[in-house]
């Protein structure tokens, strides 16, 4: 049936929904369950850590707030730190209507029409999101750390808490550079300020010895810039900012890929054969070969980058050195990995187990169970597994069919957002015309382009600018170019044009060559 008018922000958005299999009609629904008695205390194990100092750090717009951090330094020279994440498989029954309503969505959806499209519905979001100043049920992590960050011991507990604040990570970041005024920004509930700004401080300085052990370790670092759009009212693009990720979000990144990577050694071990865990295989060797050699060439010495290790030296040397070819580079990396996906544990024998860009030889989804379904899977068997629970047909698990389908869905989720992130350049190129057509400029937007491929009949640019990548066509009727522009070579600078389509279905950015640079 008609959803709307081509170029209409929501009627786009839906389309892109409907063509990724989402469902954007009534949320899911059933019954959750009681908390009564484990918020009097009354139940059962729960460990009650509603006077801990407990905040979380999130983006300033995020609603649902899965995570939250603590940080009390021992006597010792050791530090407690736990990662306490929404206790949402307690309110969730293994089986129920709203258990299988989750898992045929499968994951929230972020689209930037309508901010989310929400795995579970609202009333469950709001009872399980760890909000400052309310009890709120969690599932805790908390690990005894050396200050660089080294495991001394792990335990993992039920627990009640009260958030004390709710921080952005704009002013966490403020807290980290120790810019002025930050402390008085910070206005915790039951807590002093001060304690709350030199938790974060030692956090930060726990996280950066981990990242970099990870980064000397051979873990992957592929970062690219993302954009942030301002939107009107009726959320439409004005305005646009490209921005890098900050000292504060590797922090919260860091912490949760720990407690990501216990758990997964936990029901990894417990649970050998049913245990839901995330792998992810390094490079398509073939296309990494290639970028080896062209690499080898525009340094004008050998590079090895068919490993981890040698991809994460070459990137640090790239960027060191002010290398143009540096995001063009990562752009390649990213496209040259290998899918990850969801699979039970006999699936692969251990060897094969492993997430290759954290090079970590187990990994799991623990800690977003408001938004993944599978973190609430794998808090289920985590909780079995504290139990000592056995294998077998009682233990919470997925059979192969499902969870190939929750892998469908994190991939649909992903193209549904990619898809949207074009949409909404689409959306901001077009608003743009009427400044072109004044100034009597072709149609379009002149960028940089780093060459990141070349075919018999094409070549493909990432723009950096955009955090875009396309494909360049030549040889056809239809095509500018009559063949790729002779001596063009890998990450190779290149003028182009980015320019929207007039306005046919679908909504299209088209890349055009328009020189060297």
């Amino acid at each position: 049936h008609p959803i709307g008018d081509v170029g209409d922000v929501r009627a786009e958005t839906t389309a892109l929904l409907v063509a990724n299999g989402i469902d954007d009609g009534s949320q899911a629904c059933g019954e959750c369950k009681d908390d009564a008695m484990e918020m009097s205390g009354k139940g059962g194990d729960r460990i009650d850590l509603r006077n801990k100092r407990i905040f979380t750090i999130d983006p300033p717009s995020s609603r649902d707030l899965d995570d939250a951090l603590s940080c009390t330094y021992l006597d010792n020279g050791l530090y407690e730190v736990g990662v306490h994440i929404a206790d949402v498989s307690f309110y969730i029954e293994h089986g129920s209507e709203l258990d299988k309503a989750a898992f045929k969505r499968g994951t929230s959806v972020y689209v930037k029409e309508r901010e989310c499209v929400p795995m579970l519905p609202t009333q469950i979001q709001e009872k399980c999101s760890l909000l400052p100043g309310q009890d709120r049920l969690a599932f805790s992590v908390i690990w005894v750390l050396k200050a660089d960050g080294t495991v001394v011991e792990t335990r993992y507990e039920k627990t009640i808490l009260r958030s004390c604040i709710q921080l952005s990570y704009g002013q966490a970041q403020s807290v980290i550079d120790k810019k002025r005024g930050a402390e008085k920004s910070i206005k915790p509930n039951g807590h002093s300020s001060y304690a709350v700004v030199k938790d974060i401080l030692e956090l930060n300085d726990i996280a950066k010895k981990m990242r970099e052990r990870r980064m000397k370790n051979g873990a992957l670092m592929l970062e690219r810039p993302e954009i942030s759009y301002s939107l009107d009212e009726d959320r439409y693009p004005y305005k646009y900012e490209v921005k890098d990720r900050n000292d504060a979000q590797f922090m919260v990144e860091e912490f949760m890929l720990l407690a990501n990577t216990s758990v997964a050694s936990t029901i990894g071990e417990h649970f050998p054969n049913q245990a839901l865990l995330r792998r992810h295989p390094l490079f398509k060797l073939d296309k990494m070969e290639k970028a080896c050699a062209a690499m080898s060439e525009y340094l004008g010495f050998s590079v090895n980058i068919t490993t981890g290790r040698g991809v994460t030296k070459l990137l640090h040397y790239l960027e060191r050195e002010e290398k143009p070819a540096y995001l063009g580079f990562v752009s390649l990396c990213i496209s040259a990995l290998k899918r990850a996906h969801y699979f039970s544990a006999s699936d692969y024998c251990e060897e094969e187990r492993g997430h290759s860009a954290l090079n970590v030889p187990h990994y799991a989804h623990f800690t977003s169970p408001i938004r993944r379904y599978a973190d609430i899977v794998v808090h289920r068997q985590l909780l079995a597994a504290v139990l000592s629970m056995e294998e077998g047909p009682d233990l919470p698990a997925l059979n192969a069919k499902e969870v190939e389908h929750l892998n469908d869905k994190k991939d649909a989720a992903d193209k549904a957002q990619d898809g949207s992130n074009e949409l909404y350049l689409w959306l901001y190129l077009k608003s743009r015309e009427p400044e072109w057509e004044s100034d009597e400029t072709p149609r379009g937007c002149d960028m940089d382009g780093i060459v990141t491929g070349i075919g018999e009949d094409s070549f493909q640019v990432y723009i950096s600018d955009f955090k875009l990548e396309k494909r360049i066509r030549v040889g056809g009727d239809m095509d500018k170019l009559e063949s790729v522009p002779e001596g063009l070579a890998l990450f190779d600078v290149v003028k182009v044009k980015v320019v929207p389509s007039k306005g046919e279905y679908p909504l299209r950015l088209a890349v055009e060559y328009v020189g060297p640079n």
